[in-house]
């Protein structure tokens, strides 16, 4: 990759490409993302199953025919991409070679297709844009989200008054998804603004809190109390974070106040003693799963085939889910792939060499996925809806990863404040 700041003479490759590239590309995850909203109202019959089309598949193939005009930097080859790449690959084969049920399986592997292609477009995108790109639209897919499950919880209780927890857990509703799905956003964003503390971070981080404690969502708040003990603990640790240790302290210790000391908050604490109907329900799921690869140990079922023989969905469970579809080749391939990719981030984090800006983004990026992870445990989560979602997180820890490790060979680079150009050229100036 070139090293000279943008617009300096060279002949890189990745120099003249960046330069080449249309500007539009900048605008396509801003597209991706808030469509992403509108969920799939769109369903068409297709061999015997149903396939849910929304205004995001429209703009996927509208990219994919411009992919000579955008595919001009293409994402570094580490052992994050490569085995999450195999994981896709693997997914396939299972789709096409050995499910149970082919139908479905092909079509839950459409969806980690088009997280591919996100994953590309959104890297080149971030290529071209100020750093401020990948934030502002984090903000607003979560803000429109908060919006909608306030509109959905006011509607549903305006029409039926008084609902039960497990009632009102119902009526989170939005056109991505519901209660448990949704709060993942927002556990994202909250952990993001804590560690990266950009203007209004405070705001936006309560703001994200409320809508978390809106969706009612137990498991979340587990898996928010867990990465905030973590992060301050990784924090402690760090080079120059001692900071951002304080936060996440103060973070979590605001969390429990307003879980003890308000009505939502004591509402959803106690709901804690009726956790045995989920756990039940978890618990024979899981035993499903197990028995299901029992039969196919290595290979599984085939990714997304759980629903023919499980009668729901999904196991509720990452983990379990890819453990069943796709065996322990797959499983293993997904850990790899999750855990190198956060590795990655944080030894980044911890690299003195690094600015501060890159070290900040890497940790506050790190931490916030393994939070998704650990939530992910009791949680379906990175396939189907929300796959689009996470290659588009992922693109954005790649490009922020390696202008980290590229400020270690070459000190003054960084990813621009402002500016044309972004990850391919590295800037000259670190802000």
């Amino acid at each position: 990759m070139n090293l000279e700041p943008a617009g300096a003479r060279g002949t890189g490759d990745d120099h003249r490409s960046v330069e080449s590239s249309p500007r539009w590309i900048a605008a396509v995850p801003f597209l991706l993302m808030i469509s992403l909203l509108a969920g799939t109202p769109l369903v068409l019959p297709l061999a015997g199953r149903h396939m849910g089309l929304g205004p995001t598949d429209f703009i996927l193939v509208v990219v994919a025919f411009l992919s000579p005009w955008w595919w001009r930097t293409r994402p570094p080859v580490t052992v994050a991409t490569v085995t999450a790449y195999a994981f896709v690959a693997w997914c396939l084969a299972s789709a096409v070679f050995w499910s149970v049920d082919m139908r479905r399986s092909v079509l839950g592997t459409g969806e980690l297709l088009k997280a591919v292609l996100t994953f590309l477009v959104c890297y080149n995108a971030f290529a071209l844009s100020q750093r401020e790109l990948f934030p502002r639209v984090l903000r607003l897919f979560n803000g429109i989200l908060a919006v909608q499950l306030v509109w959905g919880l006011w509607s549903m209780v305006n029409e039926f008054g008084a609902l039960s927890f497990f009632g009102l857990k119902d009526a989170v509703v939005t056109p991505i998804g519901q209660s448990n799905f949704i709060a993942i956003f927002f556990e994202f964003g909250i952990v993001y603004e804590l560690l990266t503390r950009r203007k209004g971070w405070l705001a936006f981080g309560l703001l994200q809190f409320a809508a978390l404690l809106l969706t009612l969502s137990r498991g979340a708040l587990v898996a928010l109390a867990i990465t905030l003990t973590v992060g301050s603990m990784v924090a402690l640790v760090t080079h120059g974070q001692r900071k951002a240790a304080a936060v996440l302290i103060g973070a979590l210790a605001t969390a429990g106040l307003v879980l003890l000391a308000t009505p939502l908050g004591q509402f959803i604490v106690q709901a804690f003693d009726i956790i045995d109907r989920s756990a039940t329900a978890r618990m024979s799921l899981w035993s499903a799963a197990l028995t299901a690869v029992s039969h196919a140990p290595l290979t599984g079922i085939g990714f997304g085939a759980f629903e023919s023989i499980g009668g729901i969905r999904d196991t509720h469970s990452t983990f379990f889910e890819l453990l069943s579809e796709t065996g322990v080749i797959g499983l293993t391939l997904f850990s790899l792939a999750a855990g190198a990719i956060i590795a990655a981030s944080l030894v980044r984090a911890w690299d003195g060499r690094v600015g501060e800006w890159a070290r900040r983004e890497n940790m506050a990026l790190g931490l916030a996925l393994f939070g998704v992870l650990t939530h992910s445990m009791i949680e379906p989560f990175f396939l189907n809806r929300s796959a689009i979602w996470t290659a588009y997180v992922l693109a954005w820890m790649v490009a922020v990863s390696g202008s980290a490790k590229r400020q270690t060979e070459t000190p003054d680079v960084d990813l621009p404040l402002r500016g044309r150009s972004g990850i391919a050229p590295p800037m000259s100036s670190a802000s």
